[in-house]
């Protein structure tokens, strides 16, 4: 869901790859996030992730240095496009932010997103808008998060969809739910 939204998100053209950045409390995530994204774009990540990432031992995944480095060193801030964990993204902002957390439980045990100055870096970064990817049943048993939600739940900004608005069709609403969603309803 993440790559496809933030594919959506350049081709309208209102935003260029370094407008926007995603952002995961977790390096497992980033790592997959990281996958997802780099047929698609550019990936900047910053050193510590990075490091965070050589330590991890994956088949699917170069691990030498000198394959992550070289995907890095071939971007441009304006032409990347920024892939980060929470913790590292401290005191940088974006236009827009797409925070990706894959906490899912039926325990509601959050993790590391029960943090407050986690979730302070995770909410103070975009600063024209952001997308929270996950799941509000078990960030709700965290009592900011829980704040959070029922802000967004007053403004109608939570669902299991995504409204978007495409601006040369911006009478025609669009809902997905799905990455194939955006394939089939947002294909330009």
């Amino acid at each position: 869901m993440v790559a496809a939204l933030a594919s959506h998100l350049v081709r309208q053209g209102t935003y260029s790859h370094g407008d926007i950045a995603v952002l995961t409390p977790y390096v497992r995530q980033l790592q997959k996030i990281r996958r997802s994204l780099s047929g698609m774009f550019e990936i900047l990540m910053n050193d510590r992730d990075m490091e965070a990432l050589e330590g991890i031992n994956d088949d699917e995944t170069p691990t030498s240095q000198v394959a992550m480095r070289g995907t890095v060193r071939k971007s441009t801030l304006a032409s990347a496009l920024r892939v980060a964990t929470v913790d590292n993204f401290q005191g940088e902002e974006a236009k827009v932010i797409i925070l990706s957390f894959v906490r899912s439980n039926a325990e509601r045990r959050c993790g590391f997103l029960k943090t407050s100055n986690r979730i302070n870096v995770s909410l103070s970064r975009a600063r024209h808008g952001m997308y929270i990817l996950g799941d509000a049943h078990t960030a709700s048993s965290v009592p900011m998060w829980a704040k959070v939600i029922k802000i967004l739940d007053e403004h109608n900004s939570i669902g299991d969809t995504l409204m978007l608005c495409c601006p040369r069709h911006s009478e025609i609403p669009i809902n997905v739910k799905t990455p194939d969603d955006f394939a089939i309803l947002s294909p330009e």
